[in-house]
């Protein structure tokens, strides 16, 4: 797994991301409103937001990236289409992820409007906290959290 680093090569990467999200219709589905913009999109994802990824000869297909909250990081996380089916290839990549993140903070926040989303972040050790009305384009979403310790305790670390 790389960490992106800003510089003509990955930021390619990252326009291709963007074009491949807008594409498939995913954009919309992962970010709010202001991300439809591709200044918006490319200065989002810069440092002090950590990036990391997989890519293949099309692309980014793995990209979890983080930002800071408080003293926790949020965690957003996008699968290219032909690689969501394979949770033995996606899985170890997030555990991977947020592994190295836990050395950073004590806690990951995560939000979602996919209920599908809550049940396979539970697996990782997420406990969901309840639902946030019109906190997403106005429409609710569950909010959900994992610390460090049970993390290591549901991914066996």
């Amino acid at each position: 797994m790389k960490v992106y680093e800003p510089g003509p090569e990955e930021d390619l990467l990252l326009l291709q991301l963007y074009s491949t999200m807008v594409q498939a219709g995913d954009l919309e589905k992962a970010f709010t409103s202001p991300m439809k913009s591709l200044t918006t999109f490319m200065a989002r994802l810069q440092p002090p937001s950590i990036l990391v990824y997989e890519a293949d000869k099309d692309g980014m297909w793995f990209v979890a990236w983080f930002d800071y909250i408080l003293s926790a990081l949020t965690l957003g996380l996008w699968v290219r289409e032909d690689y969501r089916d394979q949770p033995k290839t996606t899985a170890p990549l997030l555990q991977e992820s947020l592994r190295a993140i836990f050395g950073l903070t004590p806690v990951i926040v995560a939000i979602t409007r996919d209920p599908k989303v809550v049940k396979s972040a539970q697996l990782f050790g997420f406990q969901k906290h309840g639902i946030i009305p019109h906190i997403w384009e106005g429409e609710a979403a569950y909010i959900m959290s994992v610390t460090k310790e049970d993390f290591e305790k549901t991914n066996g670390v």
